[in-house]
């Protein structure tokens, strides 16, 4: 797929959860979606976040999803997958990548 190609990049990919924010679990598809060095500053946004929290606070943890901001083919699918998952929700908006955009990103969790 080429970077900015349609639909929001899903890190779960074939429907697996996971339990934690493990922000390498997110790098290939995030590489494979937006090419490796929107990929390392979307990974260092969710790294902030892992270490700002304690293990607790994200408890089964799934539905990952990330799209660029401003990409109306990105959003409906964006928002499929955020209603799709179960109970709490958290979603952020980056600062400016290096390439010049605005991701927003965020999973479910909770049972």
């Amino acid at each position: 797929m080429e970077p900015g190609a349609p639909g929001p990049a899903r890190a779960d990919a074939g429907g697996a959860d996971v339990t934690d924010l493990n922000p390498e679990s997110w790098r290939a598809l995030l590489t494979e979606r937006y090419g490796e060095r929107e990929a390392d500053f979307i990974v260092a946004d969710v790294r902030a976040l892992e270490h700002a929290s304690t293990e607790d606070d994200f408890e089964y943890l799934d539905n990952r999803r990330v799209m660029r901001v401003g990409a109306d083919d990105e959003a409906q699918a964006y928002e499929a997958q955020r209603a799709s998952g179960c109970c709490g929700e958290y979603d952020t908006e980056t600062g400016v990548s290096p390439a010049g955009y605005r991701y927003r990103w965020g999973f479910n969790y909770g049972h």
